[in-house]
């Protein structure tokens, strides 16, 4: 599947890409799910660190979730 940046910008187009439910990818993330949803929803704007978050785990996941992946408790 081609990406065009538009969709490396697309919080929806990564999580699909990637295969992961909503609620696994605000968990992965530490965010809360109705943020993610108001991204995708187009509902709320996501800031220029989290655009280039979004980048980084379209290209490399592990190296973009390993700084914000929750630590076991």
């Amino acid at each position: 599947m081609a990406t065009t940046d538009e969709d490396v910008d697309s919080a929806w187009y990564i999580r699909r890409w990637r295969r992961l439910s909503q609620p696994r990818l605000a968990d992965m993330l530490g965010m809360p799910i109705t943020t993610l949803r108001k991204w995708e929803q187009n509902l709320e704007m996501m800031e220029p660190a989290t655009i280039a978050l979004m980048r980084i785990l379209a290209s490399v996941p592990e190296a973009a979730l390993r700084p914000v992946r929750r630590h076991a408790a």
